[in-house]
């Protein structure tokens, strides 16, 4: 398949500029100190004078979670957000304007934070300034380049940042997605010191001593995209000199997943064990980006707000999957995998398993979340949709789908099939138009 020798060719040439680049430099972290009670417009989801908890009170809130997979992911959760813009419901309105929180990691980053900063002119720029470009090309360029790699400090990860911002976010903050008429971006990193996911909001800033709202939103999605070992981990630092927030004072009698969230949280108030903060690719951690969604469900203003009064609410969740399970016909040679093969096998075959674990016990927590309202006598109705190659309905397109590699650089024409190939599913869903008819 084309797509897979780009591919192999690029990786070879990005693993064998690992191997030789074996000199370090120096990295200053780009967040600043705060005192988190100091901080008035908090980028927060758990505060109860959060603009989200008037969301709530809509009759339908969407929450969207976009996989990783490169462009992969980045174009199955762009055909998503359009099919969403395409669904009309009654007082003029779409689906897409019930969208109250995306959750991402990695690939899907990309079109998360985009959409988040740039939503009115999302659908006439996003394809050429992500999905069309040939980014992969553009930043093995930008690595080969003679001055930067003999002249320059720069790591591979900070001539990442450098196009990113330079060509896609610009000097954006998460100051400029704090806004009403946007939904909340949740954009997931993994801290390879804890082994836990990281979510770039001021909850976990919180726990650093640091004030989001002027960290780049170009730093956040390269930290969600850096693949270990092509990327350096992004730094940020771990500030002692402020004090406990009450947050860990709040929450009792949770559950078994929420508990190990909450201690792996935790961690940071070690600052001197936990000095500095090393984020890579979100995938590794939660690929899906659901388990953000799990603390809203077990932390904070949410579970209290239980007992307020929610009538005929509906709430719709949507998991855009992009990860494969490709046909690599390892075993019909004697010869050992590429490098292609090798990192398909440690990287999609995995986490396509891993997701389907995930998903399975998502649903049940929904469910449980949905009784606990319910059982207080809230009409709360939930919905769970889907999103993967594998509900292709074409067997052929789902071999090709599956193919498909992960990387920033796909061609045309396969972008425009992948985001098809979410409308059409969304569009066919039985829940999605269900729930569809119920607001019309």
């Amino acid at each position: 398949m084309k797509n897979e020798n780009i591919l192999n060719k690029k990786l070879t040439i990005l693993t064998s500029l690992t191997i030789l680049s074996g000199c370090s430099s120096i990295h200053i972290p780009e967040n600043k100190f705060a005192n988190p009670k100091e901080i008035n417009q908090r980028y927060s989801i758990t505060d109860e004078n959060s603009f989200f908890y008037e969301y709530l009170e809509d009759d339908i809130s969407i929450f969207l979670a976009f996989s990783g997979g490169g462009a992969r992911a980045a174009a199955l959760s762009y055909g998503v957000l359009e099919e969403l813009k395409n669904s009309k419901i009654k007082n003029e309105k779409t689906l897409e304007d019930k969208i109250k929180v995306i959750s991402s990691v990695s690939g899907g980053s990309f079109t998360s934070a985009y959409y988040g900063l740039y939503k009115e002119d999302f659908y006439l720029n996003f394809k050429n300034k992500v999905l069309y470009k040939d980014i992969s090309d553009e930043l093995l360029y930008r690595f080969f380049n003679p001055f930067n790699m003999i002249f320059s400090d720069y790591k591979r990860a900070d001539i990442a940042k450098q196009y990113y911002k330079d060509n896609i976010f610009g000097n954006a903050t998460f100051k400029d997605l704090n806004k009403k008429n946007s939904p909340f971006i949740i954009i997931n990193a993994s801290d390879i010191s804890t082994g836990e996911r990281f979510s770039f909001t001021q909850e976990y800033f919180d726990l650093i001593c640091s004030d989001i709202n002027d960290y780049p939103i170009y730093n956040a999605v390269t930290a969600s995209a850096a693949v270990p070992v092509l990327f350096e981990p992004i730094v940020i630092d771990n500030y002692k000199e402020c004090k406990q927030l009450e947050f860990f004072n709040d929450n009792k009698n949770l559950s078994k997943e929420a508990e190990e969230t909450f201690h792996s949280a935790e961690a940071y108030l070690d600052k001197d064990k936990n000095k500095y903060i090393h984020l890579i690719d979100g995938g590794i951690t939660d690929n899906l980006g659901l388990l953000a969604f799990e603390d809203l469900m077990n932390f904070g203003e949410i579970k209290k707000n239980q007992k307020k009064s929610y009538k005929n609410k509906n709430i719709l969740i949507i998991v855009v999957d992009a990860s494969t399970s490709p046909d690599l016909k390892i075993g019909e040679s004697f010869e050992e995998p590429n490098i292609t093969q090798t990192i398909n096998v440690v990287t999609d075959i995995q986490l396509h398993r891993y997701n389907q674990t995930t998903k399975k016990r998502f649903k049940e927590l929904l469910k449980d979340w949905e009784k606990s309202f319910n059982d207080k006598n809230q009409n709360v109705n939930t919905y769970f949709i889907d999103i993967n190659f594998q509900n292709t309905f074409n067997k052929e397109k789902e071999f090709f789908f599956n193919q498909i590699p992960t990387d920033m650089s796909l061609e045309k024409e396969t972008i425009d099939l992948i985001i098809e190939e979410a409308k059409k599913q969304l569009r066919s869903n039985k829940e999605y138009n269900k729930l569809l008819r119920k607001l019309q």
